[in-house]
């Protein structure tokens, strides 16, 4: 039901959200779908990790990267982070992405597949005003583990 909800809410905003540039990479199937947060693995210092893409699995907190018909990316978050006193509802239009290489781990382990993002987020629960974001996505084929790693401002 919470799933359903969250899709309708993002469906609601999508119509009145400024559209994404299409400059710069696209991001793999790998990455898109429902990822369960891991709160133990989780430095909670700006880096966040995933596991699992199955929604049902979830304990409780996630986050869903999915596009729309046209191609745009976009990342709904769903977590309770340190400090706050209720969940994040956030959803960010990616409005560039870039491929990053990463060097070979040896001929038994895949390189983990990195891009940079850059979006333009806003809070579904008025926890902040919109703001734009550059984060690091990061999937790890051997593991399934997805990293998102919060970037400083350039």
């Amino acid at each position: 039901m919470k799933k359903l909800f969250v899709i309708g809410i993002a469906a609601l905003l999508l119509p009145w959200w400024p559209l994404p540039l299409h400059a710069g990479a696209q991001l793999p199937d790998d990455f898109l779908g429902y990822w369960c947060f891991n709160e133990r693995a989780s430095p909670n210092d700006g880096e966040e990790h995933y596991y699992d893409k199955d929604y049902e699995d979830c304990d409780e907190w996630y986050t869903a990267i999915f596009k729309d018909d046209d191609g745009n990316h976009y990342y709904y978050t769903d977590l309770i982070m340190q400090g706050l006193k209720e969940p994040r509802a956030d959803l960010c239009a990616f409005d560039k992405i870039e491929a990053v290489d990463v060097p070979s781990r040896g001929e038994h382990f895949s390189p983990p597949i990195v891009f940079l993002v850059h979006a333009k987020c806003k809070s579904l629960n008025g926890v902040d005003p919109p703001w734009e974001e550059r984060f690091e996505l990061q999937w790890d084929e051997d593991s399934d583990v997805l990293i998102i790693r919060r970037l400083a401002d350039s």
